[in-house]
């Protein structure tokens, strides 16, 4: 709540007025470890397949925010390990 110079307070807010919607510091790092690895993977692997509101799905894993967790969002996660890294 805002009070001006006079002591004004200006009235509460029912929501919100502005979000903030932060960005990964690396991408295809989906567990903020600053590193993408076979962590990741596994959390979009573990999600393959799910969509937004079925039971398993993780919205980290839906990279490209699209609500299904598919060969898409495995691919750019993939593209972005270190060349040559092997995951289970």
């Amino acid at each position: 709540i805002a009070r001006d110079r006079a002591g004004n307070l200006e009235d509460p807010k029912a929501g919100a007025e502005a979000v903030t919607t932060v960005a990964l510091a690396v991408p295809g790092d989906l567990n903020g470890d600053s590193v993408v690895n076979c962590q990741d993977v596994a959390i979009v692997k573990a999600s393959f397949g799910r969509q937004s509101g079925q039971a398993g799905f993780d919205p980290r894993a839906d990279v490209n925010h699209d609500s299904i967790v598919d060969v898409r969002d495995l691919a750019f996660v993939m593209q972005k390990l270190t060349p040559g890294t092997r995951c289970p």
